[in-house]
């Protein structure tokens, strides 16, 4: 499994063929394999692997995608602060969070989809995780009553979430990067801390996914 395991769902990381343009790219190749973009240069070293046209619509510095059950493919924008999708038909199209609602987005850097077809991302640079529903609706998800841990230089409870996942269950889990630690949602929604490092366990650094 690759470095993009951990932000993608299980169902991008064993899909086959599909592919994020690159100079403004990150490349989903064959079987779950990716290269990992630097400076948004891909170098694709593995068999089968194609380019997926996003059009007119430009990519930069995008971090991860996922891709929902009917073929979507949804891909974290960083670079302009937005979400882009392209349709299993091949159009692609900037996904509205901003509007009904007027959330903004900040250096996303994760993306996954539950099985409803909900949107979840992780919307680092303002250390929170939005939802975009199936039916169009963005909202923040709420972490209750989870506060950051004693001794973080963060006032959030997320700090800097670079990585997503959800389960088939549809239970979320969150790098919370700069609070080095995992969080996850349950599918009820209620936040928690998954207990990595005890008891008796290692601590966890910066958990980038």
């Amino acid at each position: 499994m690759s470095w993009l395991s951990g932000l993608l769902s299980p169902r991008v990381a064993n899909r086959r063929n599909r592919v994020v343009p690159s100079l403004c790219a990150l490349l989903l190749l064959a079987g779950g394999m990716a290269a990992r973009p630097a400076q948004a240069q891909i170098t694709a070293t593995y068999q089968n692997a194609s380019v997926l046209n996003t059009g007119a619509v430009t990519l930069s510095n995008p971090y991860s995608a996922a891709v929902d059950g009917a073929g979507d493919v949804y891909i974290a924008d960083s670079g302009h602060n937005q979400i882009v999708e392209v349709s299993a038909s091949g159009a692609a199209s900037v996904v509205p969070v901003g509007s009904p609602g007027g959330l903004t987005l900040v250096s996303p850097s994760a993306v996954a989809v539950d099985p409803a077809g909900d949107l979840y991302i992780a919307d680092t640079g303002n250390s929170r995780i939005v939802e975009y529903s199936a039916g169009g609706v963005a909202s923040v998800v709420s972490t209750g009553s989870l506060t950051a841990p004693a001794g973080s230089s963060c006032t959030t409870p997320l700090c800097n979430p670079y990585g997503i996942a959800v389960d088939s269950s549809g239970d979320l889990f969150i790098s919370d990067t700069k609070n080095s630690r995992v969080v996850e949602i349950s599918s009820s929604k209620q936040a928690s801390v998954v207990p990595i490092g005890g008891p008796g366990g290692t601590p966890m650094g910066n958990s980038y996914g």
